[in-house]
């Protein structure tokens, strides 16, 4: 198990936003969705069985079925960016998965790992579910740097199961490489990696399995191969 303190993990976030400044000067606004779609895949490595939720900044949300192969296509016109995305299990003993998109017309895949990003970003400060109404609030919701240097921290973790099942990781991209839910390449990483969390006031914790044995998730991994170093 990796229990953590909020703080922790909102240190960790900070050391590598500020190098991820030092290299870049983005301006990130709100923007409208005039015409525009979303889609990707949504699995834990078994396709999920359930819907999509794509909730944009200025409170309005979208519903989309999840095809029995995990595939999922909505149209976002006119919602507001930033998106969380959220796969709903039909099955309420299941865990829901979450996701980011800071535009649309892109790859937004909905996976256990884009749930574990999403929860570093978030500084291991709460349940995601919480986001869903709190998504219209700026200054409580992350933003894309939060979420790359995040995702950095979970795919150089997981460099090797990447590698092992033939990806490339200098170019892969658990949001954005489209994948699908048959038991190879990325999907093969979700079967063999297992996440659970647990959450409360003070600590956050995940659990997490490789090949069914207990895996050492490094919140202070060496990331010197990500391009902000």
């Amino acid at each position: 198990m990796f229990n953590s303190t909020v703080g922790s993990i909102k240190s960790r976030l900070q050391i590598l936003l500020i190098a991820a400044f030092s290299t870049l000067v983005i301006g990130c606004t709100d923007s409208v969705s005039d015409t525009a779609i979303i889609s990707g895949t949504a699995a834990t490595g078994a396709a999920i069985d359930g819907e999509i939720w794509v909730y944009g900044s200025a409170g309005d949300s979208r519903s989309f079925s999840i095809d029995v192969s995990g595939h999922y296509v909505g149209d976002v016109s006119g919602l507001e960016t930033p998106f969380l995305v959220v796969a709903k299990p039909t099955d309420e003993t299941l865990s829901w998965q979450y996701s980011y998109a800071s535009q649309a017309d892109i790859t937004v895949n909905v996976t256990s790992q884009s749930s574990l990003t999403l929860f570093l970003a978030n500084g291991g400060e709460q349940d995601l579910s919480l986001l869903v109404d709190e998504w219209t609030n700026p200054a409580t919701r992350f933003t894309q740097l939060d979420v790359d240097a995040a995702r950095a921290i979970v795919q150089t973790n997981f460099e090797a199961e990447i590698t092992d099942e033939g990806l490339d990781p200098a170019v892969f991209d658990l949001f954005s490489t489209p994948f699908n839910a048959d038991g190879t390449g990325f999907d093969a990483v979700l079967d063999r990696v297992v996440i659970e969390f647990s959450v409360d006031a003070n600590t956050s914790s995940f659990t997490i399995t490789l090949d069914g044995s207990p895996f050492g998730f490094d919140l202070n991994i060496d990331l010197s191969g990500w391009f902000w170093f």
